[in-house]
């Protein structure tokens, strides 16, 4: 990078960074990280702006935008969220905004799941849920898994390069956080809002 004049960035993009999915001096070590800001369908979407519109022509290979994200740890281990694609938003990325740009927590998540309006909220196509969680149960347990990923991913958040802000808030400056002492926070209502769910 010195012989060139250049340097190294870090390619986490929002949804990685939110959840701490990635390895502290690794992947998420770098100069700057000018995806930090983007879920992945606007990833992928870039990626296809820049082929389309400023390259003119497959600069970025088509496979890199289409294919299913991997940490390439093992055969056949793959991303662990719902990531959208170019025409299609994803949960695990409408998750990520909604916690980090609206700060929105698990007892506004699991309200809407039960009213039937949480794919609605998020714009997500219609089954999108039914296909990810055949029971009250998975999302509820997909929903604390994120939430207790998210709250504990702070220490990896803070060393990351810098972010460019893209939308209503990013980590970094333009999201202060502080550190959480406690064990991720769950409000008496999202426990009754629980029992309710799993049980009817």
């Amino acid at each position: 990078a010195q012989r060139y004049g250049g340097f190294f960035t870090c390619n986490s993009n929002k949804v990685e960074m939110a959840f701490g999915y990635g390895t502290m001096y690794g992947d998420i070590a770098g100069f700057y990280a000018p995806l930090g800001d983007m879920v992945k369908r606007e990833v992928r979407q870039i990626a296809d702006y820049m082929n389309g519109v400023v390259f003119v022509r497959e600069v970025i290979p088509q496979v890199c935008i289409a294919q299913r994200p991997s940490a390439e740890l093992e055969d056949k281990q793959f991303d662990p969220f719902d990531y959208g694609d170019a025409s299609r938003r994803g949960y695990h990325d409408e998750f990520a905004r909604a916690i980090t740009e609206f700060r929105r927590n698990p007892e506004w998540f699991l309200e809407l799941y039960q009213r039937g309006a949480l794919e609605k909220e998020l714009m997500l196509d219609e089954g999108t849920l039914k296909r990810l969680f055949p029971t009250v149960q998975d999302f509820v347990n997909d929903l604390e898994r994120w939430w207790y990923a998210f709250s504990r991913a702070y220490f990896k958040r803070i060393q990351c390069p810098p972010i460019p802000v893209y939308s209503r808030r990013a980590f970094g400056s333009d999201l202060i956080e502080t550190l959480p002492f406690f064990e991720p926070y769950l409000t008496q209502r999202y426990y009754e809002l629980k029992k309710t769910a799993i049980l009817n």
